[in-house]
């Protein structure tokens, strides 16, 4: 028993408290830091609504661009083969 005495470290009167003071501390900091978390969190989530209904009111008036195939009955293919078609100023190979 004595020897698991002599690991256990010594404790000074008042560390105690010194202890207490920095777990508060840190506890402080860890909440302010989750503050600003939560309020960047918030601008980028509002900045990127307010580009949204931006993007979107500039597009009602004119449309969106479908990127989609767009090209009507030719359907982007030929001959009912499932390969694109070559550009007509596409080289050969």
């Amino acid at each position: 028993m004595a020897e698991s005495d002599a690991e256990k470290p010594t404790r000074h009167k008042g560390y105690g408290m010194f202890e207490y003071e920095m777990h508060q501390e840190r506890h402080a900091e860890l909440i302010r830091e989750a503050e600003r978390s939560r309020l960047l969190r918030e601008v980028r989530e509002a900045r990127k609504a307010a580009r949204a209904a931006r993007r979107s009111a500039r597009d009602e008036g004119e449309g969106r661009v479908s990127t989609q195939n767009t090209q009507g009955s030719q359907g982007g293919t030929h001959g009912g083969s499932q390969e694109p078609r070559r550009s007509q100023y596409a080289p050969t190979a």
